[in-house]
């Protein structure tokens, strides 16, 4: 699907759905170009390459897809890869979606395989308004582009931090069997946000540096907005990372707790039946005999009771060591 907003130097505006129109409106001096290609086929884009004047390496790149967040200069023009996060109705993170930008100070292009909630919500403001977004330069298009993807970060990092308190707490008041896995997969999830967020703020840091031409100075102050949204996320990234490893920490130490009070156990009730089973095993049961050659008819009584004061007296000495 091809969608080109195009800004006239007379001020008028026009949407066309035909990318020939869109390189059509290249050849009008101060003309505003902003061309949105969802599910590019690879001679779309061997024809937008042409138009546009695009290097082939970056159109490959747009076919292929799978690429790191990145950005490379081009003579007049800059190739910028970002990615969008994708959450389900529970904000919970399940990959992330590409966005291709070809930006410049007469356009930008955007590609993407799959469509994508923040790009929907710029072109709704470009139909309802083309001349505040069009009209304040293609670095300002360019800003609330990139000001939009990183936004849709902001409710997955809460619910990650909402996870890594639960995870913690759990850990320290209600350990399960099944927290150590948890624990792992959210692990990975923390990992696999970071491994895009640290490549996506080197991108934004060369815009907001103002290392292109066509990025204006006025417009530079939003990029770093942006490019501090970016390091507070990854600080608060490795934030969740460093309470996650607590919770693993806090899990093993109650483990290894639960293990000595368990061995505790074992061992006293192993020291109370010692001395009980050496009385019983030195007279053999034979409790007619305990004081030969007289026989006594309460024998087995008198080894019993013998046995519940030894074992009183153990508990004893026990619970004075602080052993109980």
């Amino acid at each position: 699907m091809i969608v080109a907003h195009v800004r006239h130097a007379d001020g008028t505006s026009d949407v066309y759905n035909s990318l020939i129109e869109a390189a059509r409106s290249l050849r009008e001096a101060e003309a505003q170009i902003w061309l949105d290609i969802e599910e590019p086929d690879e001679w779309t884009l061997a024809l937008l390459g042409e138009a546009f004047s695009l290097h082939p390496l970056a159109i490959e790149d747009c076919l292929h897809g799978e690429q790191r967040p990145h950005i490379d200069p081009y003579d007049g023009y800059i190739f910028l890869v970002v990615h969008a996060p994708i959450l389900n109705e529970d904000k919970e993170f399940l990959g992330t979606r590409e966005l291709a930008l070809f930006a410049s100070s007469l356009f930008v292009v955007t590609i993407h395989h799959e469509a994508l909630e923040a790009l929907r919500v710029v072109q709704s403001r470009c139909q309802r308004d083309p001349e505040n977004v069009l009209g304040r330069g293609m670095d300002h298009l360019l800003h609330m582009i990139v000001d939009g993807l990183i936004d849709g970060y902001q409710p997955l990092l809460e619910r990650l931090e909402s996870e890594a308190s639960k995870l913690e707490d759990e850990a320290l008041f209600d350990p399960q069997d099944d927290i150590l896995e948890r624990i792992s997969d959210f692990r990975g999830q923390l990992m696999q946000v970071r491994r895009y967020l640290t490549p996506q703020r080197e991108a934004v840091g060369q815009l907001a540096r103002g290392e292109y031409s066509f990025i204006g100075k006025n417009i530079r102050p939003y990029f770093r907005d942006v490019l501090d949204h970016l390091t507070r996320l990854a600080e608060e990234i490795d934030l969740y990372r460093e309470q996650i490893v607590s919770a693993r920490e806090l899990f093993m130490s109650s483990m290894s707790q639960r293990t000595n009070e368990t061995v505790k156990l074992m061992t006293i009730f192993a020291s109370i039946m010692l001395p009980l089973t050496l009385v019983s095993g030195i007279y053999g049961m034979n409790f007619k005999r305990l004081w030969p050659p007289v026989d006594h008819p309460f024998g087995f009584w008198m080894v019993i009771g013998g046995m519940i004061v030894l074992s009183v007296i153990l508990l004893a000495v026990f619970r004075r060591r602080g052993w109980l």
